[in-house]
């Protein structure tokens, strides 16, 4: 797994561990959605970047 993605799966874990087992995969898929399409509009067809998708889980705010 590259950085990145490490980054992202950290993310995405730290802000669904607390809810619900049934409810848990499609919150994860939605944050994942929501990242691409911060990541996107962010880079305008570039390739991303460890900075750019740190910037975009910023304005997500805390995984809390």
């Amino acid at each position: 797994m590259n950085r990145e993605n490490d980054l992202r799966e950290r993310y995405i874990y730290a802000a669904t561990r607390g809810l619900p087992r049934a409810s848990r995969a499609d919150i994860e898929q939605e944050l994942r959605g929501l990242i691409a399409d911060m990541l996107e509009a962010r880079c305008r067809g570039l390739p991303p970047t460890e900075h750019d998708l740190r910037v975009v889980l910023a304005e997500l705010g805390t995984p809390r």
